[in-house]
């Protein structure tokens, strides 16, 4: 019913007619049902995001782009961190196989924590600077590119990473080999800090192992890493599938999968090849490449061959190219060799330098590529062997599952898709596509607050509102259970025994996909705190240094008040009431 709001005349008409003829007003409510159902929640959310969005394509601007001395191309610049041969690790060879033809697309800087580095097939473009060196310039980048494994030689890329976000290249999705090596797998500090990777049922598991490392080996520990990234590069969809079974149906949404890059083999002389390793015309050379290591199963194609006629046969070799295990497995290996009668047809080579690795290659009549308990790495010796044309067999586990089973229809594939220019043309992708993605988050607003004038008593209130309005990802959802008068005083009463024991059995136990934090309140002070100490007491971990940080709740988290704290809850209600309004269940 239309009228003049300011004709008061014309308003009394309207309500006379809607009092006094029943069809049109019968008329005007089927009308209105009809019309209410345009006005949804779902609707509104949708036109608000449309007009931010038209808002900044016209509004925003990248930030200049710096320009290395002496050129003008305005090409951006990439800080790229890696290890670097010599250093024996796979990453750092395959750094190099990336490099020149990443450079067809960035002005790079290779960023290392090393002496020296062979710079041989580097074009003389591509600069080398120290760790020390960068953190005094970082300014002077528009991209920087982690490229972590699960080895100490990434050791120096955490504290680079936590002061500036960049690109994140995981060439193994579990990095407890990392997390352990930074804490010195002390049992203590391993568990203390797995309480902020996976929650407190991980620490108590690592608590009461008898091996550390082996314990630790069952949590991926890089939740800190995938924080601190604008983006993930990984080499596999079961990696994607990792963060999602991890990290819930959102964690792999910053993932991208490139193929893991493996440059076109150079035709070689077989014969030399096998005549430079003491393998004749007619003998018989498998190969397993790689890490010795429980994962590899080496023992499996040990046990088989020791157990065939290939034992006795001296026409049969069998080579295990890589770096030996450092413990109990290794020795147990070289021993079972050494009492075997085919002592000096089955070779460890130990790390080969990257031309011995691809005489083998050259060399191979057949590789044997086993793995279990995958962690979301990508092997590239399967992608070697394949690439060098040796009939090769593998096992049906984590990223080799995703091979195609025609090794002959795998060749062309790779020398296509695996090749260093079309991987570096991805990795130009995935990387423009998250910086640009950053710059509409959070990465773009924190720029352009640098250049605002925020007053002092105005900072911490512009962080707390970044905060709320920005979760880190990937996360789990939070159950924050409500310990406060357990925390302040366990008086033992029936009331605490329930709440102790429902308590320890979440811990211990969490909901899959559910972080469970026992928070507590005071009289004295607005908010939540997280109730590690009381946590670590109460579960008698170790709890030196950890700290009760103020909670942050988002849109889907729970607060849950198992204790009995009616002050507490009272003095509270205007925090929980900002939680609800954000999302949380209270």
């Amino acid at each position: 019913a239309l009228f003049d709001p300011f004709d008061v005349a014309d308003m009394r008409l309207v309500l006379h007619r809607l009092a006094t003829d029943d069809p049109w007003r019968a008329e005007l409510e089927a009308h209105a049902i009809a019309h209410a159902r345009q006005f949804t929640w779902d609707r509104v959310a949708t036109k608000a995001l449309e007009a931010f969005a038209r808002t900044a394509g016209a509004t925003a601007s990248p930030p200049p782009t710096p320009a290395r001395d002496g050129a003008g191309d305005g090409r951006k610049r990439l800080a790229f961190f890696s290890p670097m041969p010599p250093q024996p690790s796979g990453i750092s060879d395959y750094s190099m196989d990336l490099l020149p033809a990443l450079a067809a697309h960035y002005d790079i800087d290779i960023v290392v924590e090393q002496t020296s580095i062979d710079r041989n097939g580097l074009p003389a473009s591509i600069g080398v600077r120290s760790a020390a060196w960068f953190r005094e310039h970082a300014h002077d980048y528009d991209r920087i590119l982690y490229q972590f494994g699960n080895s100490p030689f990434h050791d120096y890329m955490f504290e680079a990473l936590q002061a500036h976000p960049g690109m994140i290249v995981l060439h193994d999705f579990f990095m407890c080999g990392l997390f352990g090596h930074r804490l010195q797998f002390n049992r203590e500090a391993v568990a203390r800090e797995l309480v902020g990777e996976h929650g407190y049922a991980a620490a108590m598991g690592v608590r009461d192992a008898t091996d550390v490392r082996r314990a630790l080996g069952d949590y991926p520990a890089n939740l800190q890493l995938l924080q601190g990234a604008i983006g993930v590069i990984v080499h596999s969809e079961h990696a994607r599938q990792l963060a999602t079974s991890w990290f819930g149906a959102s964690g792999a949404r910053d993932f991208v999968a490139i193929p893991l890059l493996r440059a076109p083999t150079q035709d070689r002389d077989r014969e030399a090849a096998r005549a430079s390793l003491g393998i004749g015309p007619d003998d018989l050379l498998v190969c397993s490449f790689g890490f010795l290591d429980p994962v590899k199963l080496n023992d499996r194609l040990l046990d088989a061959w020791l157990g065939s006629r290939l034992e006795t046969d001296r026409r049969a070799h069998l080579a295990f190219v890589g770096q030996n295990e450092g413990g109990f497995y290794g020795r147990a290996l070289t021993e079972r060799i050494q009492n075997s009668a085919c002592r000096d047809r089955v070779r460890i080579t130990g790390w080969t330098q990257r031309g011995v690795y691809e005489t083998y290659l050259a060399a191979a009549d057949i590789a044997v590529q086993l793995r279990t308990g995958s962690r979301g790495e990508t092997s590239a010796a399967v992608i070697d062997c394949m690439n060098h044309g040796i009939p090769t067999i593998v096992n049906a586990h984590g990223t080799m599952a995703e091979l195609d089973p025609s090794g002959v229809r795998m060749l062309p594939i790779i020398r296509t898709r695996h090749a260093p220019g079309p991987c570096a043309a991805q990795y130009q992708e995935a990387i423009e596509t998250a910086y640009a993605r950053d710059a509409r988050g959070l990465g773009g607003l924190i720029h352009g607050l640098r250049a605002m004038a925020i007053p002092p008593g105005e900072q911490q209130r512009v962080a707390t509102s970044l905060a709320r309005n920005f979760p880190a990802h990937p996360r789990c959802r939070q159950l924050l259970v409500d310990v406060s008068s357990l925390a302040r005083t366990d008086l033992r009463t029936g009331i605490e025994r329930v709440t102790r024991a429902v308590l320890r059995q979440w811990l211990t136990q969490p909901p899959a996909g559910w972080r469970i934090e026992p928070v507590y309140a005071t009289a004295t002070a607005a908010g939540y705190r997280y109730a590690r100490q009381f946590t670590c007491r109460f579960l008698g971990i170790e709890g030196a240094g950890i700290e009760d940080g103020v909670v942050e709740a988002w849109s889907g988290d729970v607060f849950f008040g198992l204790d009995f704290a009616p002050d507490i809850v009272e003095l509270q209600q205007d925090h929980l009431r900002a939680w609800q309004n954000r999302g949380v269940k209270v």
